[in-house]
């Protein structure tokens, strides 16, 4: 009982103090980027940039036309500075694999293999407790947060500390983010994560109703024959899927 009320007090000064370690990682954050571009590659060492990934960053706004650098994607301006470029295709992979989907290993680097996202979320999507389903709007795609796993319903962490958003508040939640035809990620890359994700959840019996693991696949399904177009060798990459 006394362990539980500790831990319990734990989380709630967490909770206090992260705004405000938020707010110093943010003027940190803006005197850095309000630096000069010398200055920016001088302090790579201390930060761990470098001048190929500066060029990205400036990249993935220039192409989804974002202006600030706390625009969360999923949540909108948020008031913390844990929005990240997070990669769709497993940075790790060097590109292994995009052939699969008419790519090629440099499009690894592509913008549209990024969503500026909360670091959380990210780290979800990564550990495929999360996955991104879609619906079209007249001739827009939307993109949906799916949550599936339960434990991450339950998680007390902000994911947004003006909001006060918790991973609870996601599941179900549209993009802020309005795609255009013209600037749209990789949604056969989304669509293959989501898959996989949804076998996950299977697999850990995270889902137990087969007619809605079934309906989850089927929309992936569609999103995969969407995003590739008739002429693409299908059969291929489900065959790749499946391994």
């Amino acid at each position: 009982m006394i362990i539980d009320k500790i831990n319990e007090f734990e989380l709630i000064m967490q909770n206090q103090l992260k705004p405000i370690v938020s707010t110093l990682n943010c003027i940190l954050e803006n005197l850095k980027l309000n630096s000069s571009k010398d200055d920016y590659y001088k302090s790579q060492s201390k930060s761990n940039i470098s001048t190929f990934d500066y060029e990205i960053h400036n990249s993935i706004l220039k192409y989804y036309n974002i202006s600030d650098d706390n625009y969360c994607m999923i949540l909108g301006n948020i008031s913390d500075c844990d929005v990240i470029n997070s990669y769709i295709w497993p940075k790790h992979t060097n590109g292994m694999g995009l052939n699969m989907f008419g790519l090629s290993s440099y499009d690894i680097n592509n913008p549209r293999n990024f969503l500026r996202i909360h670091e959380n979320i990210k780290e979800a999507f990564d550990d495929k407790r999360l996955y991104y389903s879609h619906e079209f709007v007249d001739d827009r795609i939307q993109l949906f947060v799916n949550i599936i796993d339960p434990g991450l319903l339950n998680e007390l962490q902000y994911i947004d500390d003006k909001e006060k958003k918790y991973f609870s508040n996601l599941n179900g939640l549209k993009f802020d983010y309005e795609f255009e035809q013209d600037r749209k990620p990789f949604l056969q890359i989304i669509a293959t994560h989501a898959e996989r994700a949804i076998e996950k959840a299977e697999r850990l019996q995270w889902l137990h109703d087969q007619s809605d693991i079934e309906a989850r696949k089927q929309k992936a399904n569609q999103l995969l024959r969407y995003s590739l177009g008739s002429n693409h060798d299908y059969i291929k990459l489900l065959d790749y899927l499946k391994n």
